[in-house]
């Protein structure tokens, strides 16, 4: 629809405001945010976000759990803003402490034109990039053409991902990863549709590139049913798509108690 984020203002009783935000790229994000999740918030207390999380879950959502944490994490943000200017503390003091001084961050790259994205990874190199994700998923000819032409512009040292958002089949999946496996991806981001978590973990046996796996980790729950199926290598985890920063921290718990890798989507 164009917009690609809801932002949410949020202030309690003694003025103090929080603000949060999250993903709006798709439309029923917005009608369950104001109709469901903001008046059920509305009265609660700000610090009590546990509270809140579950007085949404039970809200009747569980059927559509996916529309309900994408609405909830603007509030839930907005919350913790709340909690860090209350404590005067930023999260991360709260939370524990700061693990590292800086947080690298990937460039993104994608076309249909191997020259083009070639062009664009270069660029990002050279900005001070040491990460670059390609799209993939376009077909399998050019899918291999795509990661070639970045790498051959990045160079080796530069580390490489691809994302084909579950665009493939298993059988393609197979051809297709063996032909990337020259390429030294850091991973396959989300090769199969969301819910084949089974051919996932086949594929982890089939090949040397590190499966990394998104629409499928949206939820607590999902990533509980990935690693009892060791189904990925990686993890990606996304706030806005688990229903907050409780929600995404609860994640990554569970990842390392299983030794699985996480990054932010």
């Amino acid at each position: 629809p164009g917009t690609t984020r809801l932002v949410v203002w949020l202030e309690t009783a003694d003025g103090t405001v929080g603000v949060g935000e999250t993903i709006c790229l798709l439309e029923f994000i917005e009608p369950v945010l104001a109709k469901t999740v903001i008046p059920l918030a509305v009265g609660e207390d700000a610090c009590a976000i546990e509270r809140l999380v579950r007085k949404v879950e039970g809200a009747g959502y569980y059927h559509h759990k996916r529309a309900m944490v994408m609405a909830l994490a603007a509030v839930e943000m907005a919350c913790w803003d709340v909690v860090g200017k209350t404590a005067g503390l930023p999260l991360c003091k709260l939370w524990g402490g700061p693990y590292r001084r800086h947080v690298p961050v990937a460039a993104y790259v994608q076309s249909d034109d191997p020259d083009h994205v070639a062009r664009e990874a270069a660029a990002a190199v050279a900005a001070g990039f040491g990460t670059v994700k390609v799209k993939v998923g376009m077909g399998e000819h050019l899918d291999v053409e795509l990661v070639r032409a970045v790498r051959e512009a990045v160079g080796p040292a530069v580390k490489l991902r691809a994302d084909a958002n579950g665009a493939w089949t298993v059988g393609t999946a197979k051809r297709t990863l063996r032909k990337l496996e020259p390429f030294d991806l850091e991973y396959m981001e989300q090769p199969l549709p969301l819910e084949d978590l089974a051919g996932h973990a086949h594929l982890r046996q089939l090949t040397s590139v590190p499966i990394a796996l998104d629409e499928s980790a949206y939820t607590l729950q999902d990533v509980a049913a990935i690693l009892d199926a060791r189904a990925a290598d990686v993890v990606l985890v996304d706030p806005h798509e688990a229903g907050g920063l409780l929600q995404a921290r609860k994640q990554a718990a569970a990842c390392e108690a299983a030794g699985v890798p996480v990054t932010l989507h």
